[in-house]
């Protein structure tokens, strides 16, 4: 699984070395402008990752990056689909081609009103708020330029349009919580496992229960976000908390003695364990990531 990711990034554990980069003014600057001139059309902004930013009368109304889940990875996932066919699903909408033909199939499901509203809200509100801070700030990025087109719209949009400003504040506070997290783990760190050390008992939440069991093998949260279908810092976060717990660690970590980057020792199954976020951002305890 090392190598280079249609995301642009680098994944596996070389890829905790890269820098973490604050909201990009070529591209926040460009965004309250077109929201300044009440544009509709979409900006595309074109770097690692890169990304699209669909404005209509001066508000943002969808946001998606190549490196993080859309609204359609959601919609899709709730539908069930058989684990083969959903990884497959899942490698092919990790490209332009495949992530428009999801989306197309994604309206279809829309469409049928099988999904509770508030569910396909949320989705919708997740989705823009990763997509936002996976192009605009975060490790590794870069924006280059950005580009505006006229008219296009999204297949879907936020029901409550959100401006620039609105945004962009969610997005430094999802950065501010990356920091934090990144002391520990890092979406592209690469994940095991961690080995049994004797008869524990370690309580889980479902979702937790469902990264575990897909880390058999190397993973990293960005690819847990795109299979259970949510959000990259919502994942890393969920990842992080297991860390602590002693469930997961980090690949890299027996290099340095099992030791966080911060110098600190794992989390201890069987004992009990606080967060270390809480500690880390203050006024960061009970926030909640989707």
């Amino acid at each position: 699984m090392v190598g280079t990711r249609s995301n642009g990034r680098s994944s596996g554990t070389t890829g905790g070395s890269a820098t973490l980069h604050e909201p990009s003014d070529t591209a926040t600057d460009r965004i309250r402008q077109l929201a300044a001139d009440g544009k509709t059309g979409v900006l595309q902004i074109v770097g690692s990752p890169g990304g699209l930013v669909y404005i209509a009368d001066g508000h943002i109304v969808y946001a998606e990056s190549l490196g993080t889940p859309g609204a359609e990875v959601a919609v899709l996932r709730a539908t069930r689909p058989d684990e083969a066919a959903w990884a497959a699903t899942v490698t092919a909408m990790q490209t332009r081609p495949g992530r428009k033909a999801a989306a197309k199939h994604a309206d279809e499901v829309v469409a049928r009103r099988t999904l509770p509203p508030v569910g396909l809200d949320a989705a919708l509100q997740s989705a823009t708020a990763d997509a936002l801070l996976d192009m605009l700030a975060g490790y590794g990025v870069t924006v280059t330029r950005t580009r505006f087109v006229n008219g296009q719209r999204p297949w879907i949009a936020l029901g409550r349009p959100l401006t620039p400003d609105v945004a962009l504040a969610e997005t430094a506070r999802r950065l501010r919580l990356l920091a934090a997290v990144g002391q520990r783990v890092r979406p592209d760190d690469e994940i095991v496992r961690a080995a049994a050390t004797g008869p524990v008992a370690v309580r889980l939440s479902p979702q937790q229960w469902d990264l575990v069991r897909l880390c058999p093998e190397r993973r990293t949260p960005r690819d847990l976000a795109w299979s259970v279908g949510r959000g990259v810092l919502a994942t890393t976060i969920e990842v992080c908390e297991l860390i602590e717990l002693g469930v997961l660690k980090t690949a890299s970590s027996a290099a340095r003695g099992g030791r966080a980057r911060d110098g600190r020792a794992g989390g201890r199954p069987g004992h009990r364990t606080v967060s270390f976020l809480t500690g880390a951002v203050p006024g960061i305890a009970g926030t909640e990531v989707s």
